[in-house]
């Protein structure tokens, strides 16, 4: 009861408005009823808006805004249905009904600041966040939503102090954290970076990238186990496919086939101060290969994504192994790609057996 009572102050500021001219005035009965069936109506609309039936969902919160022109609710929910279908000048007519209707609701101009942002006119959205936020200074949304329109204006200074606002407003939202991670990533604060996703983490534990990201800013940092313990994780969490290859000899390369979601076990092995050189090369550019490398115990030691910003081959190079035993090479992808051939390529060197000179003929 205290939903539907909530709905009605929502969506029916005045309501005798789908009565004609010549009809004669609704009675009190008349009324309950239309809010009932605006109610009614605008329930199923949002039913249709989550399983994503953007169509029926329009139809009918336009059925809504005809039995109540003046709820507010309506219009803004069928502006995101509208940009849900790519109609973005009928989405940002239904914000600005919404703004005259409720020109003290911070959450209008935070939408329709928005909605410029994608139609890339970045001044008018930077007027409505500030409008949001003179309304209402703690409407934590604006600020995020600023940060990241600071941040692609290229002034990282104004976005950080708004990524501060809003965690300080929003603690236990991850989405915060890792929007000042990126913004650290660009400024190569790796430290920082690995702090706010390790607090990103916390509240989104199921969100694989934070583990892809945070484990290149460890590996970066030279924290090679949990830098190959994050990388781990990202690749079993997307996990559709495994496959077991044989042992991989020393010397030897295969051939293995990436999809989404795949995941290679090479095992191979190895004896203490050995060192490891495991290469996995894109074969034709469409594939962005992910290598860790787990202890016989299947421990996560070091790991490789790319072997440079413009080579998406990874590569783990002079790794001295620190036990006698099998390891495993897992092959899984990062974000750069996942559909193609991949050849995956093993060469182990003891240092012990290495002698360039004196021969040992010569040895005294």
């Amino acid at each position: 009861m205290r939903t539907f009572a909530i709905l009605l102050v929502l969506l029916l500021v005045t309501l005798p408005a789908a009565a004609q001219p010549a009809a004669p005035p609704a009675t009190s009965f008349d009324q309950l009823m239309t809010a009932v069936q605006a109610v009614t109506t605008f329930s199923r609309a949002r039913l249709y808006a989550q399983v994503e039936d953007y169509q029926h969902a329009l139809a009918d919160y336009s059925q809504v805004i005809a039995l109540a022109p003046d709820g507010a609710l309506a219009y803004l929910e069928r502006g995101d249905t509208q940009i849900q279908l790519n109609d973005l000048s009928a989405a940002l007519a239904d914000f600005n009904r919404y703004i005259e209707l409720l020109p003290m609701s911070p959450e209008g101009y935070q939408v329709r600041g928005k909605l410029y942002v994608r139609q890339r006119n970045l001044d008018a959205a930077l007027v409505d966040f500030n409008q949001a936020l003179a309304v209402d200074p703690a409407y934590a949304p604006a600020y995020l939503e600023r940060g990241l329109l600071y941040r692609v204006t290229g002034d990282p200074d104004a976005a950080l102090t708004d990524y501060d606002q809003y965690t300080s407003l929003q603690p236990e939202d991850a989405e915060g954290y890792f929007r000042r991670a990126d913004l650290y990533l660009a400024l190569d604060n790796l430290p920082a970076v690995v702090d706010d996703l390790s607090q990103a983490i916390i509240y989104r534990p199921d969100a694989s990238v934070l583990y892809l990201i945070r484990g290149y800013a460890e590996t970066q940092l030279e924290q090679y186990p949990e830098g190959a313990t994050d990388y781990y994780q990202w690749i079993k969490m997307n996990r559709q496919n495994t496959f077991d290859e044989d042992v991989l000899q020393n010397g030897e390369r295969i051939r293995i086939r990436m999809s989404f979601g795949a995941l290679f076990r090479v095992p191979f092995t190895v004896e203490a101060g050995q060192k490891i050189n495991m290469v996995a090369v894109t074969a034709d550019g469409r594939s962005d290969p992910l290598i860790v490398i787990l202890d016989p115990n299947g421990i996560p030691l070091i790991a490789n994504d790319d072997v440079s910003d413009s080579d998406l081959s990874a590569a783990i190079l002079n790794y001295q192994a620190p036990v006698t035993g099998q390891y495993t090479a897992v092959i899984g992808h990062a974000r750069g790609g996942w559909d193609g051939p991949v050849i995956v390529a093993l060469l182990l060197e003891n240092q012990k057996q290495i002698r360039l000179w004196p021969p040992d003929s010569l040895a005294g």
